[in-house]
């Protein structure tokens, strides 16, 4: 499946926003584990994952078109 990704903040220096070719178990838990590997780089940065435009659990399956954002902790106000 093909998937759109997004990064943010540091995540960016490491990993561009892409459109991914991913065949791994379809879950938001999975897809970590395998950026993880594939980006050992990003491995030290604490990131959230969203799906479409919400906060996504790491149960969550993704499907073919998904966009999944890589999202570190924001500041500001």
């Amino acid at each position: 499946m093909k998937i759109q990704i997004r990064t943010f903040g540091p995540l960016t220096d490491h990993l561009t926003d892409t459109e991914l070719e991913y065949s791994g178990e379809p879950t938001i838990a999975a897809l970590r584990r395998f950026l993880l590997e594939q980006y050992p780089a990003i491995k030290p940065v604490y990131f959230r994952m969203a799906l479409g435009s919400r906060m996504a659990d790491d149960g969550e399956e993704i499907m073919d078109g998904d966009e999944v954002s890589l999202m570190p902790p924001f500041s500001g106000g």
